[in-house]
């Protein structure tokens, strides 16, 4: 985590898309960097896209909405 702190708080990232798969093993990654970003001090627009195991597109949200159980898309 200390690493992408320090990315987010000098590199100048203008937004970031967190893309991780519906299985367990992927699903501290947007929490990871969600807690990075706050660390950092810096308002980074984040997206996080959910990949389902055959490669659909499941979810995308932008951070702070609620993930939804439903296997559909919710945004965009």
């Amino acid at each position: 985590m200390k690493k992408f702190t320090e990315i987010f708080r000098t590199a100048g990232i203008k937004s970031i898309t967190v893309v991780d798969m519906e299985v367990p093993c992927c699903s501290k990654l947007p929490m990871l960097v969600r807690k990075a970003v706050s660390l950092s001090g810096k308002a980074i627009p984040l997206e996080e896209i959910v990949i389902g195991r055959k490669g659909a597109i499941l979810q995308k949200r932008e951070a702070g909405e609620p993930r939804t159980g439903s296997g559909m898309i919710s945004k965009g």
